[in-house]
């Protein structure tokens, strides 16, 4: 990737519009297409908004983004059952992702299917995630308890070994002074 189209956080304020870097001109991107993977300057975002191939991407805020963690990197998934189109839309009924196709096939009864995006908004801030959260540090706490437990019971055996391998050492050299 050319250095004019970084995506980094670091690099926010000099991010360039990906368009319009290859037309040679240089405008400071805003916002950030999911779908095209690049950044977009006001007047690419308005114009992508207008042409029907693009209507329908994903445009969002670069500063926001930027902010949540693999948001740029990782690209959009595509759909199993069709193959052509992304899993953008979450049923809130059957908690899976839909792509727009399967939403019609598959969802039509279903009530709430909304936007992915719209679906993980707050998602740092749900009870899931929270207690997901809880869950792996109970289980970090008791892998560590686990090793410190083995550790111990190996520091024993040791110890028994010794003292054994003493004793054995004593009882040979009394049986050989008594000889």
């Amino acid at each position: 990737m050319p250095p004019e189209e970084e995506t980094s956080p670091k690099m926010a304020s000099n991010t360039f519009c990906g368009p319009c870097s290859r037309k040679e001109t240089s405008s400071t991107a805003l916002s950030w297409c999911s779908d095209c993977e690049e950044p977009l300057c006001k007047e690419c975002v308005d114009a992508h908004r207008v042409i029907k191939v693009s209507s329908a991407h994903h445009v969002v805020d670069l500063e926001h983004a930027l902010s949540v963690p693999g948001a740029i990197t990782t690209s959009q998934q595509y759909c199993d059952n069709h193959t052509d189109l992304f899993l953008d839309l979450f049923c809130t009924y059957h908690d899976a992702l839909c792509c727009r196709a399967c939403m019609t096939e598959y969802h039509r009864n279903c009530e709430t299917i909304i936007p992915i995006d719209i679906a993980s908004k707050d998602i740092k801030d749900s009870t899931l995630l929270t207690d997901l959260s809880e869950e792996l540090d109970n289980i970090i706490t008791s892998s560590r308890q686990i090793a410190d437990v083995r550790r111990k019971h190996s520091d024993s055996i040791l110890e028994q070994e010794n003292t054994l391998k003493q004793t054995i050492r004593k009882a040979k050299d009394n049986v050989i002074a008594h000889m």
